[in-house]
């Protein structure tokens, strides 16, 4: 079950007033803010979004489960994925390793808070 703050009903109305996106949940983390929307609504990003909420935004496609969630966040067509409890083992061709985990591990962290608040559970590129 999702829940919010008042905070997250702010910040959830604010973008479905400025895009006429209507988010399905809001996670926030560091100085970002994640939206996970239906496919549709994720050409809808505008980097504008960043200066409006003062934070760096992104919008994720929600998915039904977390390995579907990490195959449309990575974008990378040959991912393996191994469920190992509370932990996802994502294994990526070696050459694809770097962007998979981001500069400074952003992109493994927008992808675990995300797997966290959604299911539970936390990737790990190996």
């Amino acid at each position: 079950m999702v829940s919010w703050s008042n905070d997250d009903f702010k910040i959830l109305s604010d973008l479905q007033m400025k895009t006429g996106v209507k988010a399905k949940d809001v996670i926030s983390f560091d100085q970002n803010l994640i939206f996970l929307v239906v496919p549709e609504d994720i050409k809808k990003f505008t980097p504008e979004l960043n200066s409006i909420f003062k934070r760096k935004v992104v919008f994720l496609q929600d998915c039904e489960t977390p390995a579907e969630m990490i195959k449309k966040w990575l974008g990378f067509n040959l991912i393996e994925v191994k469920d190992s409890g509370n932990t996802i083992l994502v294994k990526v061709e070696d050459s694809k390793r770097g962007a998979a985990i981001g500069r400074a591990g952003w992109n493994i962290s927008v992808l675990n808070a995300a797997l966290k608040k959604k299911f539970g559970v936390s990737a790990k590129v190996v």
